[in-house]
């Protein structure tokens, strides 16, 4: 499956999930004014659309407007905003929306309790961040749930 990204400009970050099967694969831009753009299968809502419809090229995801980071998980969507917040979207049932609860979200939705992540990363169902003071807040169904930090050395 080839996925059309000839309509991305100004791209300031990116990433793809890291799924081997064709079910969920989608990928995500941030672009230079702060929106994002996602692309690919939408089954889970992890394009940010507010339904499960896929769209072979990018779309711009709703209400998302400072973003600085994109991270993809396997069937979520994780957005970074300038002012250290997190919001994401798409399936919740390993708790990798970072709400405390397991109920999924086709719309961004604020990550509890994250106001100072400077940096995202996402692997499969679990999200972790960079705070500004070093350490490492993490989410997900193999992680924790509500986002729990790391203690610092």
């Amino acid at each position: 499956m080839r996925l059309t990204t000839a309509s991305l400009h100004d791209v300031v970050d990116l990433s793809a999930a890291d799924d081997s099967s064709y079910l969920s694969l989608h990928a995500c831009a941030v672009h230079a004014a702060g929106t994002v753009s996602c692309w690919g299968n939408g089954s889970y809502g992890q394009l940010g659309q507010g339904s499960s419809a896929s769209h072979y090229v990018p779309v711009v995801v709703p209400r998302i407007t400072d973003a600085v980071a994109v991270a993809t998980g396997t069937e979520s969507t994780c957005a970074l905003h300038a002012g250290g917040g997190v919001s994401c979207w798409g399936s919740n049932r390993h708790y990798e929306l970072g709400d405390g609860t397991n109920a999924s979200r086709f719309a961004p939705n604020p990550v509890s309790d994250v106001t100072d992540a400077v940096a995202i990363s996402a692997s499969g169902n679990d999200y972790c961040v960079i705070k500004r003071d070093g350490g490492v807040t993490c989410w997900g169904g193999r992680i924790r749930v509500p986002p729990v930090s790391a203690d610092r050395p």
